[in-house]
């Protein structure tokens, strides 16, 4: 936790406000799905889909009907000391999962450390702990029949008075949930057929029969109930959540193998424009692990701030191709690239969320003239609740002849909203409406938008022709996503897509296309790569973001061209010596091998002929530390994100070796947690002892006073 927390502090994340803090609660409406778990569908190959609210990982609140039944049955009997604890646990969990609609949930906001987490809904978690303890309590008072026989019809009346309870509070509740699903395109069956209902209803009649054997034959009773409990954590759990959802991924194509060990072999690094949306499970942010794929980004929310903002990527993993350019491909060290060039990418617009970040212009030249008179946009606005109704968002001018013939705006509220705009969470509090047409985003379950907009090119509606666009953004913070220009002639009725592909943008010769594969990728080298680490003559001392500006605009503050061969951007300079030469230019003689990355430790061998500069494309963080033949080394935040050092003249080893203090403290509190745990376990153990023998003392006297 502690190692995570400082983390943060570098990450978009660093202060979440209210309503991120807040976001992925459980709503109330799916508290159901503690023990009717695919009451909102599943999300997998199964039907119906799920139409709970965004997004369905976060959103799973699952124990089981059996656990419910045997928890409640046991609620009579005398069982361990501790239930209580656990007991309030569960509840504590649950009304913190349930976010600003609790006052638990609200006040958590005001707590140090924890408002640094978001999801509440993940408490749920200790709920499931607390729930697993229960049961087994519940099972070893039930074995045991820690209870009067007199008392033993409430084990009956009170779990089935529960699961009465429980599918009047779902029956109540249908009609809504009937409705929820209907607007998001989904048809449940009706509730006497529904085996999202039918299923946990069997579950509890049989949970109900095997407390009704145990009444009379305790151990056979807890063995059935453990195999019908295994039996449904098998299927609602196991089969329904984990295999039906995995189906949807079909098998990997064979070429990717073939292109990932060409990475590997030379040290490189795939940069995969998609993020989660690839298709490629192997080159698809995280789930690139499980198959040892070497990548430039990942999928998570804790976003490094100054890696975001030079490469425009998102937390899903995906980047913005308006962003990439040769310096910043240089910079995060990739040597392939995986795309798609079908026509269908998409023009983003600060997605960062932070102010300031580039590009704010994209110039789309078309391959020729269109006669058209209106401009189709789809788009949608992200981390923009307080962007106003109306607000101009993005201008639009187009030029034909090389002389601009149109300026049009695209306009929030209007043509244009907040993605999230439906969400429950935030869509109170977002200061503009809904547009007139819109569709689902793809990716999000149901519950985001895009807005889709027919804007006129001239007052009186006629037809220019259209050479090329500009797009303007106009926000001085928040995103803005582009997913589709199209060109519509009223006049004819032709309607002609804009292309926005990926691989035109680049200089003749940049990329060396490899090959496709069956998902509709192309992957490809990225030639002007110079490597995992390279050689440059000289530094150019700088702040972080003039940096990240500097690369991201690949030119240098004189007005010169930048190039990265030559010269580091370094925004850290504590220690680090000076060089014969601190001016772009020179020859790029020398040579880096790479000789080990793994497990938090690098080995490169150096071979220069005179002092220069080294450039690793691995993250700067304090963490780091470097040692050049044994003897330490200082490290400078470079080219914006990276790390770089001075290296002598000759032949050397430069070693790295990451293990920030975070961890070290972090792990010496855990170690004195376990080690006071450990002390409070002896002391329980030897009170229990005690206690045990002042019984058979008492019992020594007892018989022997009679």
């Amino acid at each position: 936790l502690g190692p995570t927390m400082a983390f943060a502090n570098e990450t978009q994340r660093a202060q979440l406000s209210f309503q991120e803090f807040h976001s992925f609660s459980l709503p109330s409406q799916q508290m159901a799905m503690i023990i009717f778990p695919h009451l909102f569908g599943f999300q997998g190959t199964a039907a119906p889909n799920y139409f709970g609210e965004y997004n369905y990982v976060e959103l799973i609140p699952y124990i089981g009907m059996a656990s419910f039944v045997i928890i409640i049955a046991a609620l009579p009997l005398k069982t361990h000391p501790k239930r209580l604890f656990w007991i309030l646990a569960a509840v504590a969990a649950l009304l913190y999962a349930l976010g600003e609609e609790t006052v638990i949930g609200t006040l958590a906001y005001q707590m140090p450390i924890l408002n640094g987490f978001r999801a509440p809904a993940r408490s749920v978690l200790i709920l499931a702990l607390a729930a697993s303890v229960l049961v087994a309590m519940s099972l070893t008072a039930l074995e045991t029949q820690t209870t009067a026989k007199s008392r033993w019809p409430l084990n009956l009346i009170l779990p089935v008075m529960a699961v009465a309870g429980s599918f009047v509070a779902v029956s109540a509740q249908y009609p809504t949930l009937t409705a929820i699903a209907a607007d998001r395109g989904v048809i449940v069956d009706p509730l006497t057929t529904n085996p999202a209902v039918l299923l946990p209803f069997a579950f509890a009649l049989a949970a109900l029969g095997c407390i009704w054997i145990g009444s009379r034959q305790p151990r056979l009773g807890v063995k059935i109930f453990s195999l019908l409990l295994i039996a449904e954590l098998t299927w609602t759990g196991y089969k329904a959540q984990w295999i039906l959802a995995q189906e949807l991924t079909s098998k990997d194509n064979l070429d990717t193998a073939v292109f990932v060990a060409e990475v590997k072999a030379q040290h490189g690094r795939i940069l995969s424009i998609s993020g989660i949306e690839t298709g490629e499970r192997a080159l698809s942010p995280n789930s690139n692990l499980e198959f040892d794929v070497p990548m430039v980004g990942s999928y998570g929310p804790l976003l490094p701030t100054h890696f975001a903002n030079l490469t425009g990527m998102s937390t899903t993993g995906s980047f913005s191709t308006q962003r990439l350019n040769t310096s910043v491909l240089q910079a995060v060290g990739a040597s392939h690239i995986a795309y798609k060039d079908d026509g269908a990418e998409e023009i983003l617009f600060n997605l960062g969320c932070g102010p300031g970040i580039t590009p704010s212009q994209v110039v789309v030249d078309l391959a020729q003239s269109m006669r058209a008179t209106h401009i189709r946009v789809t788009s949608n606005l992200g981390c923009s609740v307080d962007v106003a109704q109306e607000t101009s968002v993005l201008g639009i001018t187009i030029e034909h002849d090389g002389e601009n013939v149109a300026t049009t705006l695209l306009k929030a509220g209007i043509d244009t909203a907040e993605w999230a705009i439906r969400r429950e969470d935030v869509a109170g509090i977002i200061q503009h409406g809904m547009p007139e047409n819109t569709r689902e985003l793809p990716g999000t379950d149901g519950i985001g938008v895009l807005s889709v907009s027919d804007i006129p090119l001239s007052n009186d509606g006629s037809a220019i022709d259209v050479d090329r666009l500009s797009l303007n953004f106009l926000l001085g913070h928040g995103a803005l996503a582009i997913r589709g220009l199209e060109l519509v002639d009223a006049e004819s009725g032709l309607i002609s897509s804009v292309p926005l592909n990926f691989a035109t943008r680049w200089p003749a010769g940049t990329l060396e296309v490899l090959g496709d594969n069956n998902k509709g990728q192309t992957y490809a080298r990225f030639k002007p790569w110079l490597g995992y680490a390279w050689l440059v003559d000289g530094y150019i001392e700088t702040t972080t973001e003039d940096a990240t500006a500097t690369i991201t605009r690949e030119m240098l503050p004189d007005g010169t061209q930048l190039d990265l061969s030559t010269v580091a951007l370094i925004s850290s300079k504590t220690g680090i010596p000076a060089l014969p030469e601190t001016v772009p230019g020179g020859s790029r003689e020398g040579k880096v091998t790479t000789l080990n990355r793994a497990n938090g430790q690098i080995s490169l061998g150096v071979e220069t002929e005179k002092p220069r500069y080294l450039v690793i494309s691995e993250r700067y963080h304090s963490g780091w530390s470097a040692k050049v033949d044994h003897t330490p080394a200082p490290l400078a935040r470079t080219n914006g994100d990276f790390m770089g050092l001075v290296v002598p003249a000759g032949k050397s080893i430069v070693t790295l070796e990451f293990y920030p203090k975070d961890l070290a403290r972090a792990a010496t509190v855990t170690v004195l947690a376990i080690a006071i745990l450990l002390v409070l376990i002896g002391f329980d153990k030897v009170s229990r002892m005690k206690t045990a023998r002042n019984i058979r003392a008492i019992g020594d006297d007892h018989a022997h006073n009679n």
